[in-house]
């Protein structure tokens, strides 16, 4: 029955997740993370202590805009 309600279903079996999109992402945008995270870091220590929660934010749209533009491959997808 596992099987059935696997064949049927889109979402991929944890053997078949790839992590190639975050890859793709961190080659075309790591200047740009890379900024994010030294402002970050400039915010926190002149401003205040609580900017560097964002450090622990920014995983979250990285991952985000890896897996909605990039394909299993690392490439970027065609249809944006």
């Amino acid at each position: 029955m596992l099987s059935r309600l696997r064949a049927n279903s889109s979402l991929p079996v944890p053997s078949e997740l790839n992590v190639n999109q975050l890859a793709g992402l961190w080659r075309d945008t790591w200047w740009v993370w890379t900024v994010f995270c030294m402002v970050t870091l400039v915010l926190g220590v002149f401003v205040g202590w609580f900017f560097y929660l964002l450090l622990f934010c920014l995983p979250v749209p990285f991952a985000y805009f890896a897996f909605n533009r990039y394909d299993a491959q690392g490439r970027e997808k065609a249809d944006l």
